[in-house]
């Protein structure tokens, strides 16, 4: 009021559109009344006011609760509780909204016209869709999907992100190679190296027995070893432990003998212990582990989008740099899970997202038909992303470090998978309950043993990951006897025929 010369000191509030708040009043060239302060924060106490939150599903980092005619019911998963908490800090509340469908490909196969992606894509003028384009036109105030800290795409032109909540690396989905026939099991206990000397042991010993029977000191005296063929079956039986009536009658081929018999002994209790196992347990062919392994297969590798592709063609591994050429974008789940599911093509995506994907749609009462290879690459942040120069990055920031140190985000992350296999368990229950109420199935009882087939999948593959072909590092002390007993019986052989007795 010029009349009375009092003014009124305001500050605008900038995330609540155009409010203001009174500061303080300046009456007769001084303060009415002191203000707290001149400057003030005014990003830590939001006053309950609305933050737009750009997303969309994106498992297990975005989960929806949909009821029957596919409404959002609530949002769970990691990113949804990290952003709640990140309004409760700041006394905001979070209205969310779906990146448009016209911009975005889901589960559900919907497919757009834009070669783009969820996450987003600019065109040649820098002008982005998708999540990143709501907030380079600031039409949101946060977005969240298990958004990569990276440049990609020069992604940080038209975003800004938080401190990272948590890490991610970069892995591939490959489908497991089917079982070995059942009849190869046999042959599983030991391995090509070992069953090469088995063999060469079996067929020389008979010949070596009949050599060292017919040139001994008593080689005058009949003896049956000396004939070529019962020597050999005599080596063979004893080879399967066989026990034989007749013994050696000279030092050379009774140590032999001894000796053979030791190393027939052993050699056959680590088979038929090991045997157990294997006709217990399913085997499977050699796959691929490495990402050199991969480089060098005929495997398309297939991911969701571009973005995967631009990571490996920027690589500076060579093997990586070369997969960017065998690379093919896609923009729904069903392309490149039946490639999978075929054995034609691999998927690469964050770890924890082909776990979730490995455990639901490549799973069947629990038990996985793919595996994740065991090469991981580019580790990544990840975080919640902002309109350039938004002034809630700052304070998001030191949230998220709270959050972090107090070990929140893997317990959120838990949480979420357990409520999503809750009600993927529920809704299959309840499925083939109703079909066997129509059918009346007598077979029915099958709906309540789900848990108990997942701790069973979950025991196999420990027993799975136990079990291995004993190879030669493990035998070589048998073959060691085995030797002994030859020289041992040639040396007295050699004395023999030296002394003359």
């Amino acid at each position: 009021d010029r009349r009375t010369g009092e003014w009124a000191l305001y500050t605008n509030r900038i995330i609540a559109g155009n409010g203001k708040k009174l500061l303080a009043l300046w009456k007769n060239n001084k303060f009415a009344s002191a203000p707290t302060t001149l400057f003030p924060d005014k990003v830590t106490n939001l006053h309950g006011t609305k933050l737009k939150v750009i997303t969309f599903q994106w498992e297990p980092s975005v989960m929806y609760k949909l009821d029957e005619d596919g409404a959002v019911v609530y949002r769970y998963g990691r990113d949804v509780m990290v952003v709640q908490a990140l309004a409760e800090a700041l006394n905001a509340t979070l209205a969310f909204e779906d990146v448009p469908k016209e911009e975005a490909f889901s589960p559900s196969d919907i497919i757009f016209a834009y070669p783009g992606e969820m996450w987003g894509l600019p065109d040649v003028n820098g002008s982005w869709n998708g999540l990143m384009g709501s907030l380079q036109r600031g039409e949101a105030d946060v977005g969240l999907a298990n958004l990569f800290i990276t440049n990609v795409n020069n992604r940080t032109a038209a975003v800004d992100f938080s401190a990272p909540f948590d890490t991610e690396v970069s892995c591939f989905l490959t489908r497991l190679p089917k079982p070995l026939p059942q009849w190869e099991r046999i042959l599983y206990p030991f391995d090509f190296t070992i069953w090469l000397i088995f063999l060469i042991g079996l067929l020389l010993s008979g010949p070596f027995l009949t050599f060292l029977a017919r040139g001994g000191f008593r080689c005058d005296k009949k003896e049956n070893l000396q004939d070529f063929t019962y020597s050999s079956l005599y080596t063979f039986a004893i080879h399967f432990r066989v026990s034989q009536s007749y013994q050696p009658t000279q030092r050379g081929t009774n140590i032999l003998v001894t000796f053979l018999w030791i190393y027939a002994f052993i050699i056959t209790i680590a088979y038929s212990s090991n045997l157990t196992a294997f006709l217990t347990v399913t085997r499977r062919p050699p796959t691929i582990d490495t990402i050199q392994d991969l480089y060098e297969s005929k495997l398309e590798v297939g991911g969701m989008g571009i973005f995967f592709g631009s990571a490996l063609a920027s690589s500076k591994n060579p093997y990586l740099k070369g997969l960017a050429d065998k690379y093919k974008g896609y923009n729904s789940y069903p392309g490149i899970v039946s490639k999978v599911k075929e054995g034609s093509a691999v998927y690469i995506g964050g770890k924890r997202f082909l776990q979730y994907m490995a455990g639901t749609y490549f799973s069947q009462r629990g038990v996985s038909s793919v595996r994740l290879i065991k090469d991981t690459f580019s580790p990544y942040g990840i975080a919640v992303a902002t309109p350039r120069k938004s002034p809630l990055r700052r304070k998001f920031n030191d949230v998220i470090s709270r959050i972090v140190e107090a070990g929140l985000v893997n317990y959120w992350a838990m949480d979420s998978l357990r409520i999503a296999k809750q009600e993927a368990d529920t809704k299959r229950l309840t499925e083939k309950d109703e079909v066997c109420k129509t059918s009346m199935d007598t077979q029915c009882e099958e709906v309540n043993a789900v848990a108990s087939e997942s701790y069973e999948s979950e025991l196999l593959k420990v027993i799975q990951g136990s079990v291995s072909s004993l190879n030669l590092k493990h035998m070589q002390g048998i073959f060691y006897m085995y030797a002994i007993g030859i020289w041992a019986a040639l040396l007295v052989f050699l004395l023999e025929k030296i002394t003359g007795g």
